[in-house]
Formats: C-alpha cells, sequence, structure tokens
C-alpha cells in the first residue's frame, strides 16, 4: 500500500484528531460548545474549523487543487485574528497535523514514505507561511478600522460616554445642563 493510499485511508480519523487538537487551543467551554453544536451560523468558528481543515488535508495529500484557500479556512484565520491568541498560537495550529500524522500512521510508515513524507512535512510548512500572511493582512486590516474610528471621534460613542463629557464642564451647572441634554 502506498504512502498516499495511507493518507486516504486514515482520513477521518487524522482529520478528527487534527481538528480535536486545533479546538482544543480554545477554553473547556469553548472547545466543547465548538464540538459539540453542529449548526454552522450558531457555530462559525466549529463550521469554519472542521471543513477549512478537511479541505487543507485533501489539498496537502493531493485529493484537490493546491494553491487555492478554502474559504472557510479564511474565514477561520479572520476569527482567530480578532481573538486573543499571539501570531504562533493563532496559525501554529497547522504544525499540529505532524504529530497527528505520526500518532495515526506511525514512524515507521512515515520513514518508509521517505520523500513523500519530506515533501508532505514540506507542504504543511509552505500552508503555516501563506496562513501567517493571511493573518496578518487581517490584524492590519483590524487595526486600521480602529484607527479610522478613532479619527473620526467614534471611540468616544463606543466607550459608552456622552460625547458632551468631552467638552469638560467643570462647575456643577455646567453639568447639570449636559446631564439635561444627555438625557433628552
Amino acid at each position: 500500500m502506498s504512502f498516499q493510499d495511507k493518507l486516504a485511508e486514515k482520513k477521518s480519523k487524522i482529520v478528527a484528531r487534527w481538528i480535536e487538537a486545533v479546538l482544543a487551543s480554545y477554553s473547556a467551554d469553548g472547545a466543547s460548545f465548538f464540538k459539540r453544536q453542529k449548526d454552522r451560523f450558531a457555530n462559525p468558528l466549529g463550521f469554519a474549523a472542521k471543513t477549512g481543515l478537511t479541505a487543507i488535508y485533501e489539498q496537502l495529500v493531493g485529493d484537490a487543487p493546491a494553491g487555492e484557500m478554502p474559504a472557510e479556512l479564511a474565514q477561520f484565520i479572520k476569527l482567530r485574528s480578532v481573538q486573543t491568541f499571539t501570531p504562533s498560537q493563532a496559525v501554529g495550529f497547522v504544525f499540529q497535523l505532524k504529530p497527528v500524522l505520526v500518532e495515526q500512521l506511525g514512524w515507521e510508515t512515515l520513514l518508509a514514505a521517505g520523500q513523500e513524507w519530506s515533501e508532505l512535512a514540506a507542504k504543511i510548512d509552505r500552508l503555516a507561511l501563506k496562513l501567517f500572511d493571511l493573518y496578518v493582512e487581517d490584524r492590519e486590516l483590524l487595526h486600521e478600522v480602529k484607527l479610522s474610528e478613532y479619527k473620526k471621534g467614534n471611540h468616544i460613542l463606543a466607550a459608552g460616554r456622552c460625547p458632551s463629557s468631552a467638552l469638560g464642564g467643570d462647575s456643577q451647572a455646567e453639568r447639570v445642563e449636559l446631564k439635561v441634554i444627555r438625557d433628552c
């Protein structure tokens, strides 16, 4: 049996284990929700992880055309870019595929594959770099939006404060007047 056949045969177990490892990077409550909730609209992160990682695995092992980033995986990276992950944590899930492959196929199989294993490992590394670029683009966009909102003064409104509080108002009469204006 060839290396590609073994990768195809164990696809469901490998992908399931990889998804489990990725979702484990969230809190225990979050991870259990992402695994439990099957509705794509109630659980967009879990859906994006499952479909995106499955599509990427198919690309990596040669079942799908290479080079195209699945929309679900791009969405998953967008979601991780607005969360509290460091860049290495946000993109590092790609590298978790390698230990999953070792666990599911065994070192003997990987060593016997030789060049094919080396090529697959290189594809995984290139994928991580592509996802890092995507992550950085998403973070830059997020910061541009924040800066734009700050320049427009919307940060005052978003903070839940009254815009008139920026006027200062030292005397009690001014504060009462501003409170009346605010409450209108």
